[in-house]
């Protein structure tokens, strides 16, 4: 009885509400509703009805909008024809593409992540000791490090000429040509490149990849001019394109350039950082692309192997293209980023086949003759391989092993060393 005693208050305050409202609107001169008759009034009150208020705020949404910029609808549209793409199969490594899937925010705060990196990794390593230690390991002839704009000038030198050869030939022979037109859209949009910061990119940039000779097309743009955000845009572009052209991209254009920041700045531009995570996306020519011409390098210094590192350690890699980088790394000339890139790669955890644990294993025991002082990363490298493929090693070398930890020592990670290969069971024979 209670409940309905008010209800009824509400409905009789509701109705005196609605009637003071229609006087005072009839009082101003406004127009007023005539009132229905009483039965349909009390049908309709025995349903909700929606309110009839519209806020401010929705009115400014649902009002037409200014018509101040260009209509990007037909833009748009050609971009997305232009990223429907047939992508050939990698001949010579699986290759799994993970553009489709979306791509997880990079935190802005690059140091930040390398130094939790650092800290998970390798822990308390003294990394002022282990650079001076990476030195002895670099070759004694390997030439000094050429500048991002040293290379990129050299790469350009080489693709004009290869241009001009080629232009000679289809001369000769009446073929197409690269017209003065193109090469001019390509100076301009090497200049809007240089100073670009957000939004979209020139409609040229995103048809590039698809035009024959596309990569001397790329090289008009003047590549050394381009801005940190714009190398980040053209590494979506050129991602999403054949193996072969993906490869050529990351190893003349991105891999110079976020070398060049490194040593320049000691540390890589945020913009440029998103592009490494990005190119991960094609793990096969990323591997063959940067990190193996890296490692090959043998000048790649500690802070680029932390940097580069992190990118493998944060990203979700295919376990072929992981086992076959970590296979090559292995058989290398050792340099001291090895060691880096061979942990990250084994904290992966995937299952390895036997193949490419015997080449891990044969590339630690080549050490047993080498009296040089090894760094910590080496020692912790080792560590991680004990501990997570003890069980894929057979006896022998196990035995080669267990030698190798007597001939290099560590006071706190050997006894670790010999401690998983004593408390563990071997792989069966054959």
């Amino acid at each position: 009885s209670c409940i309905l005693i008010f209800f009824r208050f509400l409905k009789y305050h509701k109705t005196a509400n609605m009637v003071k409202n229609q006087k005072k609107n009839k009082k101003f001169g406004l127009r007023v509703s005539k009132p229905k008759a009483l039965g349909d009034q009390i049908a309709d009150d025995k349903f909700a009805k929606p309110t009839k208020r519209l806020k401010p705020r929705d009115a400014k949404q649902n009002a037409p909008a200014k018509k101040r910029f260009v209509n990007m609808t037909g833009v748009l549209a050609q971009i997305r024809e232009l990223d429907k793409d047939e992508r050939p199969h990698d001949e010579l490594m699986e290759e799994e593409d993970y553009i489709d899937e979306p791509e997880t925010a990079t935190p802005e705060n690059v140091d930040h992540i390398i130094k939790e990196f650092i800290k998970t990794e390798f822990g308390n390593v003294d990394m002022t000791e282990e650079e001076r230690i990476f030195a002895i390991f670099m070759p004694k002839n390997s030439s000094a490090q050429k500048t991002y704009l040293e290379q990129v000038r050299d790469t350009l030198i080489e693709k004009h000429t290869e241009i001009q050869t080629q232009l000679d030939e289809q001369s000769v022979a009446g073929g197409p040509n690269i017209s003065l037109e193109v090469q001019e859209m390509c100076q301009k949009a090497g200049k809007v490149l240089s100073n670009y910061r957000s939004g979209p990119i020139p409609k040229m940039i995103k048809a590039m990849p698809k035009m024959k000779n596309c990569l001397q097309l790329l090289f008009l743009t003047g590549p050394d001019q381009w801005s940190a955000a714009a190398m980040y845009q053209l590494t979506r572009v050129f991602t999403s394109q054949s193996p072969d052209i993906v490869q050529v991209f990351y190893n003349k254009v991105l891999l110079p350039r976020c070398r060049d920041d490194i040593a320049h700045y000691k540390r890589l531009n945020y913009h440029l950082y998103q592009a490494l995570s990005r190119s991960v996306f094609k793990p096969a020519s990323f591997f063959r692309g940067i990190i193996l011409p890296l490692c090959m390098s043998g000048n790649c210094t500690l802070r680029e192997a932390v940097v580069f590192g992190s990118i493998i350690a944060r990203k979700s890699i295919p376990f072929k293209a992981s086992a076959a980088a970590l296979m090559k790394i292995a058989q290398m000339e050792y340099t001291g980023a090895n060691s880096i890139f061979i942990r990250v790669l084994l904290n992966k955890k995937y299952t390895q086949f036997w193949t490419v644990l015997d080449a891990v294993c044969a590339h630690f025991v080549s050490f047993k003759c080498d009296s040089r002082k090894l760094p910590v990363l080496w020692h912790q490298s080792l560590l991680t391989f004990v501990q997570r493929y003890k069980e894929g090693l057979s006896e022998d070398q196990k035995k080669q092993l267990y030698g190798l930890a007597a001939f290099h020592s560590h006071k706190i990670i050997t006894p670790e060393v010999r401690r998983e290969l004593e408390n563990s069971d071997s792989r069966p024979s054959g």
